[in-house]
């Protein structure tokens, strides 16, 4: 592993580590009710939601083994930049989201997702670095 893929690969780890975590909210392993700011009112709301950031969570992992060559790419290197700037952003956000989260559970998500916004903004301004 180099120096360059380390980013890449620690975001797969812990996104399928992610990937894991809403499988055992779907499955009722962990109550729903210490997720989403407590504002799910049903397992329904719960299914949708859960189902949402599933496909979202494969989305990204599609997207970080096309930028790390691990697959054949499927989208150019400049729409990958802009995707993995959208989940940089939204990452941001959920930072800052869950430091303001009324459990404490979600309280200590905001070192995962603060841990995902460094990592990206690695592999971005390092593609940045390499263009120079």
């Amino acid at each position: 592993m180099n120096n360059r893929s380390t980013p890449i690969i620690l975001l797969l780890a812990v996104t399928i580590l992610s990937l894991i975590f809403h499988l055992l909210i779907m499955i009722g392993v962990i109550p729903y009710a210490l997720t989403w700011g407590g504002k799910l009112e049903s397992t329904k709301e719960m299914l949708v939601f859960e189902t949402i950031s599933i496909l979202i969570n494969l989305f990204f992992i599609h997207t970080l083994l096309q930028k790390g060559s691990y697959i054949r790419s499927t989208y150019s290197k400049k729409f990958i930049r802009i995707i993995l700037w959208v989940f940089f952003i939204l990452f941001i956000l959920n930072t800052a989201g869950n430091i303001q989260a009324v459990t404490t559970f979600e309280k200590c998500l905001t070192v995962v997702t603060g841990l995902n916004a460094v990592l990206l903004l690695m592999i971005l301004l390092r593609d940045k670095e390499s263009v120079r």
